[in-house]
């Protein structure tokens, strides 16, 4: 069975979906890191200097879950971390894990 829903439905369902997955958000100096656990040495997104920087491997879980575009899954990344952090976002990229390495590696 097919379930025909707006955009606007299909936004609320990813917030959702992003909200229950509790990452862990860390300030450190002028960044800000969501993380799975305490444990984990990647950023799955990190906030600096303006720019937020997203682990691929988040945009395509994104993407196959709800069945969308790269483009949008990016945006609605985004726009939920601006929610969270309080602060408008209008430069992101994406890179896959390997290429975070030095760029959201955390270190505590």
């Amino acid at each position: 069975m097919k379930y025909l829903i707006t955009e606007s439905q299909r936004d609320k369902m990813v917030f959702k979906y992003l909200d229950n997955q509790n990452f862990l958000k860390v300030k450190k100096d002028k960044e800000i890191c969501f993380l799975y656990s305490p444990d984990d040495l990647w950023a799955v997104m990190k906030y600096m200097r303006g720019k937020l920087i997203i682990n691929k491997d988040l945009t395509r879980e994104i993407e196959s879950f709800f069945s969308i575009d790269e483009d949008d899954s990016e945006i609605l990344l985004r726009d939920w971390v601006s929610k969270e952090i309080g602060i408008n976002i209008d430069i992101w990229d994406v890179k896959s894990l390997s290429g975070l390495f030095g760029d959201t590696y955390l270190s505590m």
